[in-house]
């Protein structure tokens, strides 16, 4: 009885199953369709063929034999790898050489199961399993990581365009040092930035009268407080907003 590992496989994640003899094609589709959930599974006799399903990136997981007479599994195995070094490639052969299962191992297979009995079918089940499970985790992760990147592109864009100046400061460092300001704030202030980032604020900003704007920056994030500021071209008066950026609030 196949026991599933950790979750039900999301729907149709095509498998191809590619082995010269049709019968045992045959059976490998019949068996990891019934034992697997949510795949589809087809088989073919021809690696060439697969390699073509590889190169229009149809198959989710490739499960090959080893002994075939045009080309064998690690041949193919190389030859998937040329055209997609992340497709799970599972080697499923009667060939227990361990000099197969070595070079499968430095081609990049992701599994490498040995035919012999029913219980090997079970095995090669759990294996596909576990590389469609990791394949959707690794693909799930690259999603979040590329809109995470877009969305602090996004939030950089912003800082830059903001109208009015603006700095990024480390709260939690008595100085509060400089680690970014945006191009209002080295024009008010007539800073170069690639000399000043690391700076304490208060050697950037001079407040002129009470207040300071490492208080403000040391307050709870919204707080909001006039200040008047020297600059260049005068005293003007600032409305400074704390705002968190960091993850755990330590930058503002």
């Amino acid at each position: 009885m196949y026991v599933p590992l950790g979750g039900v496989v999301a729907s149709s994640q095509p498998v191809l199953v590619v082995d010269d003899d049709p019968a045992m094609s045959d059976l490998l589709t019949e068996r990891l369709e019934r034992d697997l959930d949510g795949v589809a599974v087809s088989g073919t006799t021809d690696p060439a063929a697969a390699l073509d399903s590889v190169e229009r990136g149809e198959p989710s997981c490739l499960v090959s034999d080893y002994d075939m007479p045009n080309i064998d599994g690690l041949s193919l195995l190389w030859r998937v790898r040329e055209i997609d070094d992340r497709l799970p490639f599972v080697l499923f052969t009667g060939r227990g050489s361990e000099e197969i299962a070595s070079e499968a191992i430095s081609a990049g297979v992701t599994d490498y199961v040995q035919k012999g009995g029913s219980e090997s079918f079970t095995v090669l089940a759990n294996s596909v399993e576990r590389a469609l499970a990791r394949m959707r985790a690794e693909r799930e992760h690259e999603a979040a990581r590329r809109s995470l990147a877009a969305k602090d592109a996004t939030l950089e864009s912003l800082f830059e365009s903001i109208p009015t100046p603006a700095v990024v400061v480390a709260a939690t460092d008595p100085t509060m040092p400089v680690s970014q300001m945006n191009p209002a704030f080295t024009r008010r202030f007539d800073v170069d930035p690639e000399r000043t980032i690391g700076a304490a604020v208060a050697s950037l900003v001079e407040v002129v009268g009470e207040g300071s704007v490492e208080a403000v920056a040391g307050a709870s994030t919204g707080v909001r407080e006039e200040l008047t500021c020297r600059t260049p071209a005068g005293e003007h008066e600032f409305l400074v907003t704390v705002v968190a950026t960091g993850s755990d609030g330590d930058e503002r």
